[in-house]
């Protein structure tokens, strides 16, 4: 298993290949690089600074609530960012129960909301903190996106979607 980071200014003519001469099956690219890899595991070490360790270990439940903690944490900035364009285009007052909802900890058990009243402020959520994993119905609405950090692919995917980044996969069939 090998990790290659290129710097977004580093010129390429063809795409780079592992130790063993294949080319690596994914790709995260942000603005300032491109991560190439062999497996998403490293992806996601790539992501979470602490991810090998809890691999090392074989752990995979700490490995779940690594990948639950970090994507909570993005989508807690994207959700306040979003609030903030939302009040600064907003002349009345947004209601306590919606401020309540969009700044509450993504990581934490959310409070109930059947159907989410806005469409110009998104509501993100975790998967992992709604039904069928917990006992909280899922909320409804436009502007409801939802996040999963189950499993390391998914993880990666929506990370990328919160960042702005892109996943890429090599279709080796």
């Amino acid at each position: 298993m090998t990790t290659l980071i290129v710097a977004a200014s580093a010129t390429r003519t063809e795409s780079p290949r592992n130790a063993d001469g294949a080319l690596f099956r994914y790709a995260y690219i942000t603005e300032r690089e491109t991560v190439y890899a062999d497996t998403v595991t490293e992806l996601c070490s790539y992501l979470i600074p602490t991810y090998d360790q809890l691999v090392e270990a074989g752990d995979d439940t700490s490995m779940l609530e690594a990948r639950v903690e970090n994507l909570a944490h993005r989508i807690g900035i994207a959700q306040a960012m979003s609030l903030e364009q939302v009040l600064l285009q907003r002349e009345e007052a947004l209601p306590d129960e919606v401020m309540t909802a969009v700044l509450e900890p993504k990581d934490r058990t959310p409070i109930h909301v059947d159907e989410w009243p806005l469409t110009d402020l998104p509501l993100l959520l975790l998967t992992t903190q709604y039904a069928p994993f917990t006992a909280v119905p899922r909320p409804r609405g436009a502007a409801v996106h939802f996040y999963d950090p189950r499993t390391e692919r998914t993880f990666v995917h929506d990370t990328a979607k919160i960042a702005g980044c892109q996943f890429l996969v090599l279709d080796r069939a």
